[in-house]
């Protein structure tokens, strides 16, 4: 039994030591509370669902984010969609967001425009009072309109014309959304901050997601529970019943290799069982034996060795030919 507990004690120890060393901070998750990430109204495998738990990444652990543009352009994807999913400040005491960079915008300072490199790789866009012919993505003034972003097929704009909100803030960044039915437009038109997302904004980008377990936080602290999917909880519930029974086979199984073993791990590495013979003349031999340091002549062995030295046994007793006789 205490094998058994050291043994999980090291594996837990094991599987969170490797989580901080590919996450780099601690701890190395956080708790999706909304379901602005989700495809569908169920949790999905794979997708950012509200109340999974997103194993996080610093940029000093993965300081390379690829947009969804780019990720059109070379078929990169991560959780379910083209690029990279980001976690980004907004200040003022508001919560982080993460939400995926759908493409970066370069504020121009000599020519007082925008460019946008990536958009060469990108057929779907579009800038008011441009013929597509004439479209340059190193020279955008105007109203830039993306079309077929995502598995939804969005089309979302930027007002970029001279003197708009986001042009007077002259910071070059990504522009921002997240992959659900409820988010139509960019953040910073829909109202969820008003500026594109610095790279120093940036707090990490999501890695790894861990299913369902973020959702008993949420119900714990009441927050957002309507937005649990409805198949979380029970899913849970499955996983916890699956590896109870687990558990229930192994114990089973330690037991019942305990139960074979000739040998009881006590102090003197031997069960002592009845006596025969001369109890004095035993007494005096167990005396002397231990006096002299003689060899125990029954040694402590481990249930690996036992099995291994039972299995030799049987299968010389098979390979033996029986007695014939004289």
């Amino acid at each position: 039994m205490i094998i058994v507990i050291v043994a999980a004690v090291s594996v837990v120890g094991l599987v969170f030591s490797g989580m901080y060393a590919y996450s780099g901070v601690w701890p190395p998750f956080s708790v999706v509370e909304s379901g602005s990430m989700q495809h569908s109204d169920r949790a999905e495998l794979g997708i950012i669902d509200t109340g999974d738990m997103v194993v996080v990444r610093t940029l000093d652990k993965d300081d390379t984010i690829v947009s969804y543009v780019e990720g059109y352009s070379s078929g990169y994807s991560r959780f379910g969609e083209y690029g990279d999913v980001i976690v980004y400040e907004r200040g003022g005491g508001k919560n982080p967001v993460i939400h995926r960079p759908i493409v970066w915008l370069e504020y121009n300072e000599t020519s007082d425009t925008w460019s946008a490199p990536s958009l060469k790789e990108y057929p779907y866009w579009s800038v008011t009072g441009v013929e597509p012919e004439d479209l340059d993505p190193m020279n955008i003034v105007g109203r830039l309109t993306l079309y077929d972003i995502g598995f939804l097929k969005k089309t979302a704009d930027i007002d970029l014309t001279f003197n708009s909100s986001l042009w007077n803030t002259k910071q070059s960044g990504y522009a921002t959304m997240g992959d659900s039915k409820g988010n139509y437009t960019f953040d910073q038109t829909g109202g969820i901050i008003d500026r594109f997302v610095s790279m120093d904004m940036i707090k990490y980008t999501a890695g790894l997601e861990i299913p369902w377990v973020g959702s008993l936080k949420l119900l714990f602290t009441n927050k957002n529970v309507e937005q649990i999917p409805p198949n979380s909880i029970p899913s849970i519930i499955v996983c916890a019943v699956a590896l109870i029974n687990i558990l229930v086979v192994v114990f089973a199984f330690l037991g019942w290799l305990e139960s074979r073993r000739p040998y009881d791990d006590d102090e003197d590495g031997w069960e002592e069982g009845p006596e025969i013979g001369n109890e004095h003349d035993n007494g005096q031999e167990n005396k002397s034996s231990g006096e002299e340091g003689e060899e125990d002549p029954h040694p402590s062995i481990s249930i690996g060795e036992w099995l291994k030295e039972d299995s030799r046994r049987r299968s010389s007793d098979e390979n033996e030919e029986p007695d014939k006789g004289e």
